[in-house]
């Protein structure tokens, strides 16, 4: 929930504040779809 509130209530605060939650966001959202693409890839068939 604190998250959410940053998100939007962000403005409000510092913009440089703002700008790298947004970028740390980005990032842990791009690293969780690619790990989970690679996990698929890699593993075997049975396991799906």
């Amino acid at each position: 929930m604190t998250g959410f509130i940053l998100l939007f209530q962000g403005w409000r605060l510092d913009p440089i504040l703002q700008f790298s939650y947004v970028l740390l966001n980005f990032l842990v959202i791009y690293l969780g779809v690619k790990d989970i693409i690679l996990f698929r890839l890699l593993s075997p068939p049975n396991h799906r």
